[in-house]
């Protein structure tokens, strides 16, 4: 339940150039949506396209804006870090450029679960272009048989279809959501650091912080009834250059060796379910101990 007055929002938008995208993301933000307290920092990280910079100066004349200009290479939690530090608001969202507004309450609904003291992340549902399912929340330790470090539950399933048991639908607890859409209280995200912004540059970054904030004892929510656009890395590109590549398995090696044991038991993914499945699927074999083993023949 929301507070009297409401409590301040910071937004925090990363951007190089893709002015079309962005411009329809603050559209969203700034007037198609009802939440009454929030300020949008704009994170312009080397663009230099005119059309860019004619799109700042529009939105500069709105009070509730502020450009801030952070060059240098690329580092998603750098930049975000960096916004955080200047953000007024008592609660930070990272929002990708890439997303837009569907319904008008979607972050009044956001910062109601979020104003619980023991919440740490709130992420909701995100849709690709065409309807189809892009988050529904987070689960770890599954998915491809190599670097399985996180996956996104159900994804390219259909955008109105609840899943097993309305799990895409309703809002329940999760190791993670994704950072494309991520609200968090300011002081929580402080309280762990922030976000990695050495060894995580590009990828995990949000799964990351999601598990360091349940490290810390809070829960991360994913709300379903929820929903934005969200155009999965339009703006930053695939990761199939032989650099890219590179940098991504050592992405996934740090998050292996720093959380592991936490990766491969997501205690809100059933141990009995296929790990290469993003649909709960039945299992071979599973991956949950069987204590009456050892009294088995051979055992």
């Amino acid at each position: 339940m929301l507070t009297e007055p409401p409590p301040l929002v910071s937004v925090i938008i990363p951007t190089r150039d893709r002015a079309g995208l962005l411009r329809v993301a603050v559209e969203g933000l700034l007037h198609r949506t009802d939440y009454p307290a929030l300020e949008l920092l704009v994170v312009d990280n080397d663009s230099r396209e005119p059309e860019t910079h004619a799109l700042f100066a529009d939105l500069g004349r709105d009070s509730r804006v502020r450009v801030l200009s952070m060059p240098g290479p690329f580092n998603y939690p750098q930049l975000n870090n960096a916004a955080a530090a200047e953000a007024r608001g008592e609660f930070l969202l990272l929002l990708n450029n890439d997303t837009e507004v569907i319904h008008a309450d979607w972050l009044r609904r956001m910062v109601a679960k979020a104003a619980d003291p023991a919440i740490g992340a709130v992420g909701p549902r995100l849709l690709y272009s065409d309807g189809r399912l892009q988050h529904g929340g987070v689960v770890t330790g599954i998915g491809v048989p190599r670097d399985p470090i996180a996956v996104h539950l159900s994804a390219g399933n259909p955008g109105d279809d609840p899943g097993p048991f309305g799990w895409t639908a309703i809002t329940r607890e999760v190791s993670a959501v994704t950072g494309a859409c991520l609200l968090v209280r300011r002081a929580h995200y402080f309280a762990v650091g922030g976000m990695d912004a050495e060894a995580l540059r590009v990828a995990f970054n949000d799964v990351d912080l999601c598990l360091k904030l349940r490290a810390a004892g809070l829960r991360n929510l994913y709300v379903g009834e929820v929903s934005l656009f969200h155009l999965e890395s339009a703006s930053r590109g695939t990761d199939d250059r032989p650099d890219k590549r590179a940098r991504f398995h050592a992405e996934c090696a740090t998050m292996r060796a720093r959380w592991a044991h936490v990766l491969d038991n997501d205690p809100f993914w059933n141990p009995n379910l296929d790990p290469l499945l993003t649909e709960p699927w039945p299992a071979r074999r599973s991956r949950r101990p069987k204590p009456w083993a050892a009294y088995l023949p051979g055992g």
